[in-house]
């Protein structure tokens, strides 16, 4: 299926469901914003892991989306994450960056950054690998 860069992002529902907003994308580099609920913590009141995941990878993914030829598409193949510090606080910003766009993969670097009374602490980085699925 061939659809546009602007489609593909209308098309994100698990990112509409979640309330990430997209703040910025550039070839090569995008950011979001993820306010912190209720419904997106674990037991100890601090965002939930895979939603901190959930969002490196739409981050990363947006991204690389950026450089890549109209009509393709984008899949995650891996990434990595290392929790640095718990997300807490009003929101969460995550910061993607592709590192190396090649032929077919591309590789992403992410921070994500809680922001608790304006103050943003560095609780996750990730390193993505994306596969560029080409039309036809």
């Amino acid at each position: 299926m061939k659809i546009s860069f602007e489609k593909m992002l209308e098309m994100q529902n698990f990112v509409k469901m979640t309330g990430m907003k997209l703040l910025r994308v550039e070839p090569g580099s995008a950011e979001y914003e993820l306010p912190v609920r209720a419904d997106l913590t674990q037991h100890m009141g601090y965002v939930h892991g895979g939603m901190v995941s959930a969002l490196a990878d739409t981050t990363g993914g947006t991204a690389a989306a950026a450089t890549i030829p109209e009509g393709a598409n984008m899949l995650t193949v891996e990434y990595k994450i290392n929790f640095i510090a718990p997300a807490k606080g009003e929101k969460l910003i995550s910061r993607a960056r592709v590192i190396k766009s090649g032929r077919t993969l591309v590789i992403t670097a992410i921070e994500i950054f809680a922001v608790e009374n304006g103050k943003e602490t560095l609780c996750a980085v990730c390193q993505q690998t994306m596969i560029c699925l080409l039309p036809g």
